[in-house]
């Protein structure tokens, strides 16, 4: 998965999500991918900062699949 990841005070908006399909070498949008979401959805990110594996886990309460968005708050 590869996105764009903005984190501002206690709000974070992840935007431009994009899945890769190693086996077929194809990219799909969040839409094309995820058919069904109960909330509260769990996130839970791995990220490498600054040479360090980092874990960013949350929990959001709303979620904009056909905008390709997902906002919360920490």
């Amino acid at each position: 998965m590869m996105c764009s990841l903005d984190i501002e005070d206690d709000e974070v908006f992840i935007s431009s999500v994009v899945f890769y399909n190693k086996r077929e070498d194809e990219y799909y949008a969040l839409e094309e991918v995820v058919k069904k979401i109960q909330l509260p959805l769990s996130i839970n990110i791995g990220l490498k900062i600054n040479g360090k594996n980092q874990l960013l886990n949350f929990t959001a309460n709303k979620v904009d699949i056909y905008k390709n968005n997902i906002r919360t708050n920490l």
